[in-house]
């Protein structure tokens, strides 16, 4: 009869989106640890333990007590002890209802990530999975359906109690002395695995590979911070901070110009330190790679002789000006003929071509963030021709400097 009254509670939660699952001690962990939270422990790479799990259950929940459960993640679910009698083989068994979650998603990982120092490059992923989970605004209708159930199965409807388990953190326990050592070696195994992250990066970042940064960080997902202070905003500040050192040195073996380099450091550190959530620290992490990847795709001068170099330099830093090409000779104290040679061959651009190119993409900041005219753009850049100036336009960018100023204003 037993076994119809809890398959019976298994239809009727079913009906609220929520799973039920009868555990003991049986169950494999990697299964156990699927059908318990849909594997999110799994993912973030946290050493739950489904036997140790199980142990604390079987020492301190008591029959005919629903145990109204919060987890460290937010998740609600109800356990139930199933009464001796009808356990099969004489093991210990509990009914488990759940994950439910009962508020916003989105304000859930927020809180996930600051209160258990999670990479923030999980916020997308956890938010995925959140999404996924049924919410219950009000479980209370649930709660009636589960003890009136409990009730049938322990023939004892009035005698049931409940018990609020708020906050309850899995992860308190303390390991066992034989459990330490293993603990040493995953706490060591996580700072490794740190540094041959911050290696890749730093080697993604180096040659302006924007598709192998994004692919590198992926492997955060399972890399979980070590708190170091209670203030975990704090704590990814500082994570945020070495890399931007990082980003920076790498950028600098890339060979760009150091003035580049402190322009974007100082800009990036700035907002690392106004930021007021985790949540705007995963997103800045995003900008920040793909910003020093571009820095470098745009501004290294990887393999150039000093000579070109300086040219290069000296382009980029009066490209507002009325440049000429022998003035530009002459500011590098080579021939003409010689500097337009070596350049071609060095960067596989004319001179010419370089200047109207690195033009152009000024105008591009120009037209996305002020409301000057198009021949007023062109004179900033030191194109006093709007005709020349729409023509070359039209070749860099396939489209009218018009319809770019329209598209990058263009309202989500």
């Amino acid at each position: 009869m037993e076994i119809d009254v809890i398959r019976q509670l298994e239809e009727l939660v079913r009906a609220f989106g929520v799973k039920l699952m009868r555990m003991d001690n049986r169950m494999t962990e990697e299964t156990a640890l699927m059908e318990f939270d849909q594997g999110l422990r799994r993912f973030l790479g946290y050493p739950y333990e489904i036997e140790r799990g199980f142990r604390m259950m079987e020492k301190h929940y008591k029959e005919k007590i629903l145990y109204l459960v919060r987890d460290s993640f937010e998740e609600h679910y109800m356990s139930f002890r199933i009464p001796e009698e009808h356990c099969s083989d004489g093991r210990q068994e509990f009914i488990q209802i759940g994950p439910y979650i009962m508020s916003n998603p989105e304000e859930i990982v927020e809180r996930v990530i600051e209160r258990l120092g999670l990479a923030p490059y999980l916020s997308e992923e956890l938010k995925e999975y959140y999404y996924s989970v049924p919410i219950l605004a009000d479980s209370d209708a649930l709660q009636g359906v589960v003890l009136t159930q409990l009730g049938y199965l322990c023939r004892d409807r009035e005698g049931l109690s409940i018990t609020r388990v708020e906050n309850y953190n899995e992860f308190n326990e303390k390991p066992h002395r034989e459990e330490q050592g293993e603990e040493e070696s995953l706490r060591i195994a996580a700072v490794e695995e740190r540094y041959r992250y911050e290696d890749q990066m730093m080697e993604a970042i180096q040659i302006g590979d924007m598709e192998k940064i994004m692919e590198v960080t992926q492997g955060f997902k399972h890399y979980r911070l070590k708190p170091r202070n209670d203030d975990n905003l704090r704590d990814v500040k500082n994570m945020m901070v070495v890399w931007n050192t990082l980003f920076r040195k790498a950028v600098q073996q890339a060979e760009v110009h150091p003035v580049y380099i402190d322009r974007i450091s100082e800009a990036f550190a700035k907002q690392i330190e106004n930021a007021a959530r985790v949540t705007e620290l995963a997103d800045l992490s995003h900008v920040m790679m793909r910003k020093y990847c571009l820095l470098v795709r745009n501004h290294s001068m990887r393999g150039y002789s000093s000579v070109i170099r300086d040219a290069v330099n000296y382009i980029d830093f009066h490209i507002r000006e009325p440049l000429s090409l022998k003035s530009i000779a002459e500011e590098v104290n080579i021939s003409l003929n010689y500097l337009s040679a070596q350049f071609k061959k060095e960067t596989g651009k004319t001179l010419t071509h370089y200047m109207n190119e690195k033009r152009i993409q000024s105008s591009l900041i120009l037209l996305a963030t002020t409301d000057l005219p198009i021949h007023e753009v062109a004179a900033q850049v030191g194109i006093y021709d709007e005709n020349y100036y729409a023509r070359l336009f039209k070749k860099f960018q396939g489209q009218t400097a018009k319809q770019y100023r329209s598209m990058v204003r263009m309202k989500p």
